[in-house]
């Protein structure tokens, strides 16, 4: 079975040994645009936001299948596109219709509204003085989002008029393409990343994780980025929250969608808030893996499930037994040292080659080769060092120890947080 894998990043490496698992797919994937993470052998040079050219590509190297990673393309409709000029392909992921709910947060707000899903209460407003209102009838702090697609950078948790004016202001002045602001209503708790797959009818679960979404684990900080680590298996995850999840979120959410005429297949990641009382509440949908959190996920899962779970939503295979190794799991994020802000790109890494000789995985993310074929950094996040494990801790400093070396060995152009995975 031969395939692509559309994507470039971090969570789009992971998907790549993952798939790469299974016996029927090993040596046979390839990656586009990819970066440094893998041989150059299987790598294809593509705009993957070009749909014609991707389609081209795909019937050019006799794919079955193609995997998307990121969010863009099938928010844009490329499994629409696909399902018009290459019927007889495999496309893993949800068409158009259902990857909507992650592209515009105020129509998952009102499915949730509508079908009794616990969520938070919301208002949508494009003037500044809703957010004031706002602030006076549920207090801080108060959760302010850009309601379409940010690449992870639209969302501010604002504990006081300091953070939510300028943010909010910033926001309706146009920064990130719409004039227009989502509020929520704050819901107190402990976070959760839960992943699952749906074929339309059904989500079967195959993975949760804690991230790290602010830059810097400095105190005062505030700026959401995309993560900066991760880990998995969560500890506090009992069988019966799992049970609860399942009952209460996914399986009405997945029902719901259908019900409305957007049936989802492929990977649904659900953006979790566990209040005191163990409620689960819906705070965001996503229609693909998280990143860092691919990193911790799918490792864990028995070699060839991943892709069994991909093949069972469009309807190519049974439902597989979700079956896990006994592995824990820590991702730290080596990122550009000025990242968020402007950072400097082309600087040469270092020390990877003895982090792997220590049995530690390091998963690319922002790299490429230079014109000798010296490993460089691109991106803002640039590399996740990954500690496997049979305990938390042993993994959590294989992954420090990892990202330190590293670190050290590119001139400090590359920094990290160092609380990932502290104290669980």
């Amino acid at each position: 079975m031969r395939g692509i894998l559309l994507g470039s990043g971090g969570r789009e490496h992971a998907e790549f040994l993952a798939l790469s698992s299974h016996p029927q797919i090993q040596g046979n994937l390839l990656w586009a645009p990819g970066n440094a993470g893998v041989p150059g052998s299987v790598r294809r040079k593509l705009n993957i936001n070009d749909f014609p050219a991707v389609v081209k590509l795909v019937h050019e190297e006799k794919c079955d299948f193609v995997c998307v990673g990121p969010e863009q393309p099938l928010c844009d409709g490329f499994v629409d596109f696909c399902a018009e000029h290459a019927p007889g392909i495999m496309v893993f992921g949800p068409n158009k219709a259902a990857a909507e709910f992650e592209a515009d947060k105020q129509l998952l707000k009102r499915l949730a509204k509508a079908y009794d899903i616990r969520t938070s209460d919301y208002q949508v407003t494009s003037v500044l003085e809703s957010v004031k209102r706002a602030i006076r009838d549920w207090g801080f702090p108060i959760v302010l989002k850009y309601p379409y697609l940010a690449a992870g950078k639209g969302v501010k948790v604002a504990r006081d008029h300091s953070t939510a004016t300028p943010f909010a202001t910033e926001v309706l002045d146009g920064k990130f393409g719409h004039k227009k602001l989502l509020i929520e209503k704050f819901v107190s708790g402990r976070e959760l990343s839960v992943f699952a797959m749906s074929n339309g009818v059904e989500g079967v679960p195959f993975g949760e994780a804690c991230d790290y979404k602010l830059a810097t684990d400095e105190p005062g900080e505030d700026r959401m980025i995309g993560g900066m680590g991760a880990y998995s298996p969560v500890p506090w995850v009992t069988p019966k929250l799992r049970a609860r999840i399942k009952a209460e979120i996914l399986d009405p959410l997945v029902r719901a969608m259908s019900a409305e005429g957007r049936p989802y297949r492929g990977v649904i990641y659900l953006g979790l808030m566990i209040d005191p009382e163990g409620n689960p509440w819906l705070l965001e949908v996503n229609c693909r893996l998280g990143d860092p959190e691919a990193q911790v996920v799918l490792p864990r899962l028995k070699a060839g499930v991943f892709a069994e779970l991909l093949l069972w939503s469009v309807g190519a295979r049974e439902k597989p037994v979700v079956a896990y190794n006994d592995l824990c799991a820590v991702c730290r994020v080596l990122c550009a040292k000025g990242y968020p802000d402007p950072y400097n790109k082309g600087y040469p890494i270092g020390g990877i080659e003895a982090v792997g000789a220590k049995g530690i995985f390091v998963i690319h993310a922002g790299t490429e080769l230079d014109e000798a074929g010296k490993l460089i950094g691109v991106g803002g996040r640039v590399l996740g060092v990954l500690g496997l494990a049979y305990d938390m801790e042993t993994a959590r400093l294989q992954s420090q120890w990892g990202a330190q070396h590293i670190m050290e060995h590119s001139n400090f152009e590359l920094r990290f947080r160092d609380d990932i995975a502290a104290g669980v």
